[in-house]
């Protein structure tokens, strides 16, 4: 009787230690599937910041070139004027 008790105790022993395994093994691909994920949206986030930041500066430099001084100069002296006449506007 000690010896069938022995040997079911022995096989429910195996049997936990088999669930135990494939649960181990379902929890570390879930882990790594989640990891994963994360991880790549957060590169597709940086990705998107540094080609955004790059585009801008690309047409920035480029607007630099292509926009004459004395137009620049105009602009800022139309902004001026705009701000004072806002200010004026405000005051009265």
């Amino acid at each position: 009787m000690k010896k069938i008790r022995h040997q079911i105790e022995e096989e429910v022993k195996a049997k936990q230690e088999h669930l135990k395994m494939q649960l181990q093994g379902i929890i570390q691909l879930a882990v790594e599937r989640e990891v994963q994920e994360k991880v790549r949206h957060q590169v597709s986030g940086v990705t998107s910041t540094v080609v955004n930041t790059v585009e801008l500066a690309l047409i920035f430099s480029q607007l630099e070139v292509q926009i004459p001084e004395n137009l620049r100069q105009q602009v800022r002296s139309h902004k001026r004027q705009i701000l004072e006449v806002q200010t004026r506007l405000h005051n009265s």
